[in-house]
């Protein structure tokens, strides 16, 4: 099974169905010797934790207190660098800090241990499957200015809009969240 087909597959429960999502957005900004939260709950936050070198952030949501990253088993490719913002598999800083990263994670932590014992097997059509029945929400994480460091692969800060889009389901309260169509899935 191709890349391609797996991808489309993750996104059939939160696309294909009438359901309707809900937003959260904030802005922030970062340095490369230090990390970035947020909460997006109680007890579930964003975040970016910063790569070696000033090379960038990697994305990640999980529990409050955990350094569980709920990205890393329903984001596609896992090999890749999806989660990265920052330099990089062949691309510079500028490259990388002139569009928005998206990725998706799961909302629960059985559905956490679930997806992390799919994504240790090999990628088949039947693991896709399970997947694509996993709840999930996006973050999408647009740069909106940022400092180069010394070399085309550093960067000294970054400041950023994120936002996040969950299934109107999903149980976060407050006055912050606002009505939003569900995100058509993210093809790289």
């Amino acid at each position: 099974m191709d890349l391609r087909t797996v991808l489309v597959a993750l996104a059939i429960p939160l696309c294909a169905s009438a359901q309707q999502c809900k937003q959260i957005a904030f802005s922030g900004s970062v340095r490369s010797e230090s990390g970035y939260s947020y909460p997006i709950t109680p007890n579930l936050r964003f975040r970016l934790t910063p790569l070696k070198d000033d090379w960038g952030w990697t994305v990640s949501v999980g529990p409050r207190d955990s350094e569980e990253d709920w990205v890393y088993p329903v984001t596609y490719p896992r090999a890749g660098e999806q989660q990265i913002i920052g330099t990089g598999y062949g691309s510079s800083v500028q490259d990388k800090m002139s569009y928005s990263t998206a990725v998706w994670f799961v909302l629960t932590e059985s559905d956490f241990i679930q997806s992390s014992k799919i994504a240790s097997e090999p990628t088949s059509e039947d693991n896709a499957r399970k997947v694509a029945q996993i709840g999930k929400g996006q973050v999408t994480v647009k740069p909106l200015k940022y400092g180069k460091g010394d070399s085309p692969e550093t960067i000294k800060w970054m400041s950023f809009r994120a936002s996040v889009v969950v299934p109107r389901s999903f149980p976060a309260r407050g006055s912050r969240w606002i009505s939003a169509s569900c995100p058509p899935f993210y093809l790289p």
